[in-house]
């Protein structure tokens, strides 16, 4: 659509430090999202990235960790239909409610704002 700014958190590609978009300024009404639980705490032990000292510095998702269609959303899975929820992204939903999980994930993921302002990022360590 024209004149919308559409944006979103995602956490297809995998979590390490939480993160907030606000917007400001330019139109009223355009929501802010946020992933701001510690995804690494619940990541499964299959994802994780671990630091020197062994404590999970980051949680990969089951695409980048496995390589395999059906969590890429990729060859017989590329499309809304075929690919769905599973239990990695679910994970991430759940920690995040309001952040991409997957590739398809867009009922509860896009934001959209009228048009102009700016957006302040913010990363929680």
């Amino acid at each position: 659509m024209v004149g919308k700014i559409f944006y979103d958190i995602s956490l297809v590609d995998g979590f390490n430090i939480p993160v907030s978009v606000t917007p400001q300024g330019g139109s009223t009404g355009c929501p802010s999202t946020s992933c701001a639980a510690n995804v690494n705490a619940a990541c499964d032990p299959s994802l994780a990235v671990k630091g020197a000292d062994g404590t999970v510095i980051a949680c990969k998702s089951a695409c980048l960790a496995f390589n395999q269609p059906q969590y890429c959303c990729t060859g017989d899975y590329n499309s809304p239909e075929k690919c769905k929820p599973n239990q990695y992204s679910m994970t991430f939903k759940q920690q995040c409610p309001q952040a991409y999980s997957y590739a398809y994930d867009d009922k509860s993921s896009t934001f959209t704002c009228p048009s102009g302002g700016n957006y302040l990022i913010t990363f929680c360590p």
